[in-house]
């Protein structure tokens, strides 16, 4: 499973953010299986003195480390319908390296 982790520097336009890959599925409580869209699930840290990263889900705190992409990935945004895509602006593109 892949959760998008965003940048919580407090900035709102930040372009920062990172990728968790977990082993596993995050399960929803049915009342929030039509919310679950930027549902924050739970707090990433990385103490500056070591190399290793703590993902705190609830009780569960889940250790690992940071890894360089072997390729890199591009991120693109469906559009359903191109009428409704501004004309004045392109779509955003984000390639990870």
């Amino acid at each position: 499973m892949l959760i998008q982790v965003k940048c919580s520097c407090g900035e709102r336009q930040c372009p920062e953010w990172a990728i968790v890959e977990l082993q596993g599925s995050v399960e929803a409580q049915p009342s929030f299986q039509h919310r679950i869209q930027n549902l924050q699930i739970g707090l990433l840290c990385r103490p500056s003195s070591e190399e290793s990263y703590t993902l705190v889900v609830g009780y569960h705190e889940l250790t690992g480390s940071k890894q360089s992409l072997k390729k890199p990935i591009l991120v693109l945004k469906k559009i359903e319908d191109l009428n409704r895509l501004p004309k004045e602006k392109p779509v955003p593109l984000l390639l990870l390296c």
